[in-house]
């Protein structure tokens, strides 16, 4: 998944990582680790704060990428096969194995 603005990649590896590439320096600058399963997509937020991930182990994550801290965390019944984010990320779109149709989450932001 690559955020153009920001030229960052982020990939989906085979031990249910997430790495966070800058593609202009080409190196590694965030390792996210926390699903159990395959990461079955990822998505970022439009002004690349956020780094969205879902995973066959039916979590949905939600990363912050500048301090590189998981922030959020939610469980669904069947797993998630794609993740999207609104322009301006007030809500997430979500399709799920063995479903028709979509989901969509409003994302209530923490004025803490």
């Amino acid at each position: 998944c690559l955020h153009r603005e920001s030229s960052l990649l982020a990939v989906a590896t085979d031990d249910f990582t997430v790495l966070l590439i800058d593609t202009d320096t080409q190196r590694i600058v965030r390792i996210f680790k926390g699903h159990s399963s395959r990461i079955t997509d990822l998505a970022f937020s439009s002004d690349s704060h956020w780094l969205i991930s879902s995973s066959i182990d039916c979590s949905i994550r939600t990363w912050d990428l500048p301090s590189g801290r998981l922030i959020d965390v939610f469980l669904v019944e069947s797993p998630a096969t794609s993740v999207h984010l609104s322009p301006v990320g007030e809500y997430l779109v979500t399709t799920h194995i063995d479903n028709i149709g979509i989901y969509l989450w409003y994302i209530r932001e923490n004025s803490t």
